[in-house]
């Protein structure tokens, strides 16, 4: 206390007067509602019922308005619509536009792990673990065991209830909308922490697409210059300390992998040359040991000449915060800053690629209401195996470890002999035809041949000397993948190498680049399919994936990257799972 300031002395009195009023008005209130049910009972158990009830009512709507904090008395206008208080709120003007205005365009993603984490939170408020020890103490009993199946029981059909109604409610549509007003309420208090002062206004939304108008007031440099360079030198940190944890990953990736020289010069690049972004991170992170009348001045000067990139590298430095944020919410998203005489173009080419997705993905449902078997479809699979209908074990091994994200955990209703012969064999078309061509819609497909024992690798019958020599092969292969809303069409290296292959397991792991998308020479994306033997005709298939940065330095946007590593080859592996099963 001694150490406080004469103004933080007063405050914490202030707070102390205040919580005290809190405390008896509180109290004031449970008085008057004990008085006020008192005369109720008086007159009538009937009409205090009715009131109970509604007071109960009005409880539950209280809870189901509240954040996900639990935290009461959050403040209504944060929890209103930015986009749509103009209908009401007509004296509320908008932001100046112009040359200098950003635009932050942001489409939102759907992501099951938003529904799980609000699963989880729920299971946490239903039945905390010690409410229930505490309410029963009898575990041992036989009583007690049959009361927790039962109670598990009815925790898995409420889950199941749950899970069915947050689904249909935690569309990318109605996450859209939370999370413009998110961008709307952050995006200014996190550039206030750097010293930047700025307008915002939700320009545009539509669907899962919102654009976010920013213009920037004023720059405190003093205080952008500090921030920076701390962002600096955590990040140095950091990678000092994940350096001899990566050289020993990538140790083992690459004891079977080797990079072509097209890729090892656009490694050599990224290593020698930073982005835009980063080399104002770095000048500004310098500027920090010199005096403030030396870089103030400075940075002046080279903002005059460097107006628009400053701007851009200012709302790239929040993209760090603002994925961390998006990732513990559980979502996933595209996001892009444009300037003002980009943004028509962009705009509408974002705008068309929408609509295009939603009437494949329309044709799609229709498609997959009346698919049928045909002849063809079970051509590509292959014919059924015997061994397969016969064999009802379970693989019982331990595979590979997972990759970072796990992105498909699922049991498909085809035999492990004839789901390895499809994928694996030289002669299947399944990958090409089935999952690359019709399904991901990728053009100029080339998948070469594997290293060694091509002609046995996915036979149904391979000998046990093959099996153990097909460890270690790998193949080349190459594609192009269709433009996005963010991406144009780009060509995809993969690399896929076989790490275990035996009759009731096969692993394998791929390592994919594509230096034509932005920063794509900074990052490689690894991905690794596991098929495992689970029964009568069905096997599992565990299917994760990782970013690697090069030489482990994480650029600016290291977590947008992730986020759309992560979102890619999730929607891949959905679909190839998909497709495994349409062709069964």
């Amino acid at each position: 206390k001694y150490l406080l300031t004469p103004a933080e002395i007063e405050a914490e009195r202030k707070l102390e007067v205040m919580r005290q009023e809190r405390i008896r008005i509180a109290e004031e209130k449970d008085r008057v509602v004990r008085d006020n049910n008192k005369r109720a009972r008086r007159r009538g158990g009937g009409a205090f019922l009715v009131d109970h009830v509604k007071r109960k009512l009005r409880e539950a709507v209280a809870l189901i308005q509240e954040d996900g904090s639990g935290r009461e008395g959050t403040n209504s206008a944060l929890r209103a619509d930015q986009y749509t208080r103009y209908d009401y709120n007509k004296q509320l003007g908008d932001i100046p536009h112009g040359g200098d205005t950003l635009y932050v365009n942001v489409i939102v993603k759907q992501s099951v792990r938003v529904i799980e984490r609000e699963l989880e939170r729920l299971a946490r408020q239903r039945w905390s673990s010690s409410s229930y020890e505490h309410h029963h103490a009898i575990k041992s009993s036989s009583y007690s065991k049959e009361f927790q199946s039962m109670r598990a029981f009815a925790q898995r059909n409420v889950i199941k209830l749950a899970s069915l109604a947050l689904s249909t409610d935690f569309t990318p549509r109605r996450i859209c909308i939370q999370m413009s007003n998110d961008f709307y309420r952050l995006l200014p208090m996190e550039l206030a922490k750097r010293g930047v002062m700025v307008d915002t206004e939700i320009e545009y939304r539509v669907g899962a697409f919102f654009v976010l108008g920013v213009n920037i007031k004023s720059i405190d440099w003093t205080k952008l210059i500090a921030h920076t360079h701390q962002a600096e030198v955590s990040r140095q940190e950091r990678l000092i300390l994940h350096l001899p944890k990566m050289s020993h990953q990538q140790s083992d990736r690459h004891s079977d992998t080797s990079i072509s020289s097209s890729s090892s010069h656009g490694l050599y690049r990224a290593h020698i040359f930073p982005t835009k972004s980063e080399a104002i991170s770095k000048s500004l992170s310098a500027l920090y040991y010199l005096n403030w009348i030396i870089s103030v001045p400075l940075c002046y000067i080279c903002y005059f000449f460097l107006y628009s990139n400053t701007n851009i590298f200012i709302i790239t430095s929040v993209t760090d915060d603002i994925f961390r944020y998006v990732e513990q919410r559980g979502m996933e998203m595209d996001m892009q800053v444009k300037q003002s005489n980009d943004q028509t173009a962009f705009m509408l080419s974002g705008l068309r690629e929408l609509r295009a997705e939603e009437r494949r993905l329309h044709e799609y449902r229709r498609r997959e209401k009346v698919v049928e078997v045909t002849p063809e479809l079970e051509r590509l699979l292959g014919p059924l195996v015997k061994e397969d209908i016969t064999n009802d074990e379970v693989y019982g091994g331990t595979p590979p470890e997972n990759l970072t994200n796990i992105c498909l955990d699922m049991q498909v209703p085809v035999g492990y002999l004839r789901l390895r012969r499809a994928l694996l064999h030289q002669d299947s078309r399944f990958m090409n035809d089935a999952v690359m061509r019709d399904g991901a819609k990728y053009e100029k497909i080339s998948i070469g041949e594997w290293s060694n024992h091509a002609d046995e690798i996915g036979l149904v019958q391979a000998r046990d000397m093959a099996m153990e020599q097909a460890v270690g092969a790998s193949q080349e292969i190459s594609y192009v993948m269709p433009k996005s809303i963010f991406v144009k069409a780009n060509k995809a290296f993969e690399k896929s190498t076989i790490i275990a292959y035996n009759d009731d397991c096969f692993v394998l792991r791929n390592r994919t680049r594509t230096p034509e998308v932005p920063y794509g020479e900074y990052f490689c994306t690894w991905t690794q399919l596991v098929v495992m033997r689970d029964g009568r005709n069905c096997c599992r298939m565990v299917c994760s994936s990782e970013a690697e940065f090069v030489d482990g330095r994480r650029p600016m946007v290291a977590r947008q990257i992730e986020s759309g590593i992560r979102r890619g080859t999730t929607e891949y592996f959905l679909l190839f799972g998909q497709t495994v099963c349409r062709h069964a």
